[in-house]
């Protein structure tokens, strides 16, 4: 009853915790760009939801059933990209494995940049959502195309926590090049999931180097003021 309680708990905690940041996320991307539709604003709020719902499973739920289903799920797509992309290159994997707490491993006769990097690259789950989201009738399409979104989110956080300088998928094109097409590809899966979501309205992009820039001066002149008040009480 004890341990019962305690996951009832947390599980509220996390759902507190997670309500105030998608209120907050919504606030401030109104707040920087008043230009926003609705619609678009929906997609970004799945997206965050999915990113934010992984990271408090995994501050929350540490080693429980919970956190392990999605460890594993997430091993999964890692090492079924690679083996997808390498059968696809003509490398079909000779091995796979994946276990719930000792990770994943592929056995492949041959590799390369896009093979080892397939992972980092290639959102797994999302595209088959996506694929899936088109076979749905068209008057349910929108409602659907939130999954895909939402996975988006979890796959941020998969790609948040993996991509560090020691991942062995690294050692041939190094952490720099891995980081750097990493991130160009995302933001290219997420313009094309953008478009896909339905008529995108893209002027409100035009909106978003002056509403950052709005916000660093903003978050410059609170650390000038907190700065000048620490100095007078010292």
């Amino acid at each position: 009853m004890t341990i019962l309680l305690r996951i009832l708990i947390r599980g509220l905690l996390a759902l507190f915790v997670l309500i105030i940041l998608g209120v907050l996320i919504k606030s401030l991307l109104i707040h920087l760009v008043p230009q926003i539709k609705s619609q678009d604003l929906i997609w970004f709020l799945a997206l965050f939801l999915g990113l934010f719902s992984r990271f408090l499973i995994s501050a929350f739920f540490v080693k429980s059933r919970l956190a392990e289903f999605f460890d594993f799920f997430e091993t999964l797509e890692h090492e079924l990209t690679h083996a997808l992309v390498a059968t696809l290159m003509g490398s079909p994997p000779q091995s796979l494995k994946v276990t719930q707490k000792r990770g994943g491993e592929i056995s492949l006769s041959k590799s390369n940049l896009l093979i080892a990097l397939a992972p980092y690259l290639l959102p797994l789950w999302t595209g088959l959502s996506v694929g899936i989201c088109f076979i749905a009738p068209a008057s349910q399409r929108s409602s659907y195309l939130l999954i895909p979104w939402f996975l988006s989110g979890l796959y941020l956080y998969r790609l948040c926590r993996e991509l560090r300088p020691y991942q062995t998928d690294f050692a041939t094109p190094g952490f720099t090049l891995a980081l750097l097409l990493s991130v160009l590809f995302q933001v290219v899966f997420l313009v094309i999931l953008f478009t896909l979501s339905g008529s995108p309205n893209w002027s409100w992009f035009v909106h978003l180097p002056e509403s950052g820039l709005a916000l660093f001066k903003a978050a410059v002149m609170i650390s000038q003021q907190g700065w000048s008040e620490l100095r007078i009480l010292n």
